[in-house]
């Protein structure tokens, strides 16, 4: 887990537990494995606080630039927080099964080499010095590389074996993978007809449609009467109702503060696309404000599942509209995903 401290506030007790691999026992297990085209190393099974972790690393099929940082907060707009983002893709391992012995891991934390380089960099030392000399990456550069920690919080005991040339079993949950695209449209607020919209998926290697339904503006009685007059809330206790109309209250006055508007679209598309308003990215990002708007994608939902091209309906906020770009409305796409299922890979 990657550990955030102040210049100047590091002590030597931090050091140690956060940055430093000090494990009670190490299993070395020293082997490659290929997934979904992608090249993986088992590093090791440590032994630490009455549990194991395994050891995984693998490689970025590129390095990802560093984008330019504005350090000035009064002139950070949206788009450059959003761009900070960086994409990693960490495949969850389940299980590692060798002989009778089976390990299991219910999470895991991720670090690349190139963010949080040095506190990577011990550990992969302290590996290095039990014999994994990693030489097949010797000419990679060491930013591509991540290193993930998939952890058991249960108390197991210490076991007595080698995983070296043994037949090892992993099972890998299922996982969403992105990829980074760029595409910007724009279109009219009111629309005679659905619009067809293209972009180019990238890990089908063609273009696909999506077609867009139309707009809406939603304001706080939209949403006031889709919580008091929906079955599916019929359950929930009213002071969890009150709570919930009472943060969107809140969200809706700083949108009118902001002269700023919730909007809606409706797309057909064969699955959820993360879009964003240009109007929301290019605006400066407001520190005192208390906008709770990006856990408002779950609310949203098309009363119908299928539009007339067959498929998927979908429905996505776009949080913060200025009201001087409510005429033509222009919006990005800045990731593609696809899930992969639960694997077994024998190793």
């Amino acid at each position: 887990m990657s550990y955030i401290y102040e210049r100047g506030t590091m002590n030597l007790e931090i050091f140690k537990n956060h940055f430093m691999l000090r494990p009670e026992q190490t299993i070395v297990i020293d082997q490659s494995f290929e997934l979904d085209g992608e090249e993986m190393h088992l590093l090791a099974l440590t032994y630490m606080d009455n549990s194991y972790t395994l050891w995984v690393m693998d490689c970025l099929s590129e390095e990802m630039d560093e984008p330019k940082m504005v350090f000035d907060p009064s002139k950070r707009t949206n788009r450059e927080s959003h761009e900070r983002r960086k994409i990693f893709t960490t495949r969850s391992i389940e299980s590692l099964e060798v002989g009778e012995h089976i390990f299991e891991f219910n999470g895991s934390s991720t670090e690349s080499f190139q963010f949080q380089g040095n506190q990577s960099l011990h550990k992969l030392q302290y590996f290095i010095e039990q014999g994994i000399e990693l030489s097949h990456w010797d000419n990679v550069s060491i930013s591509k590389m991540q290193l993930t920690a998939h952890m058991n919080s249960e108390s197991v005991p210490m076991v007595n074996m080698s995983l070296k040339d043994e037949l090892l079993k992993l099972k890998f949950r299922t996982y969403h993978k992105e990829a980074e695209v760029f595409y910007k449209y724009s279109l009219n607020f009111n629309l005679d007809a659905p619009v067809e919209l293209k972009y180019n998926n990238p890990f089908e290697e063609k273009d696909e449609s999506f077609y867009v339904q139309g707009f809406e503006i939603y304001d706080l009685e939209k949403y006031v009467d889709s919580i008091e007059n929906n079955d599916k809330y019929k359950d929930v206790p009213k002071e969890d109702l009150d709570r919930m109309i009472d943060l969107m209250t809140n969200f809706f006055e700083d949108l009118k503060r902001k002269n700023s508007t919730l909007v809606l679209m409706t797309y057909e598309a064969d699955r959820g696309l993360p879009f964003q308003s240009t109007g929301y990215l290019d605006k400066k990002i407001e520190l005192s404000s208390d906008n709770s708007s990006r856990a408002m994608g779950f609310i949203f939902k098309p009363d119908e599942k299928t539009g007339e091209h067959g498929k998927k309906l979908f429905v996505t906020s776009f949080q913060e509209v200025p009201n001087d770009k409510l005429d033509t409305l222009e919006f990005e796409l800045h990731s593609v995903s696809k899930m992969y299922p639960e694997k077994i890979v024998m190793v």
